[in-house]
């Protein structure tokens, strides 16, 4: 298992684990789990410009209303999100 963690504007930390071929994603506040979603490490796209867009909408799916609560703090959250699941990707590459 592989862990990244990014901080966000406003206290917001991102966090993604890679437990053999799946991601999980979260957005903490504190102690808090604001929102959870898991995949396919394979579904996660390799093109850069693609993979906010792909968590946007697997959040969407999986915690509706989540980006809500995250307010203006939502886009910078899933390129935080985004960053952490390269990096964890990155990890289990080496």
């Amino acid at each position: 298992m592989s862990i990244a963690q990014v901080r966000s504007p406003s206290a917001l930390r991102q966090f993604a684990i890679r437990a053999g071929d799946k991601i999980e994603v979260s957005t903490k506040l504190g102690p808090q789990t604001l929102l959870r979603a898991r995949f396919d490490e394979v579904d996660f796209p390799s093109d850069e410009e693609l993979q906010t867009s792909f968590l946007r909408s697997l959040i969407a799916r999986v915690t509706p209303g989540a980006l809500a609560v995250l307010d203006e703090n939502g886009s910078s959250c899933l390129e935080d999100q985004a960053r952490a699941v390269r990096a964890v990707i990155q990890k289990s590459k080496h």
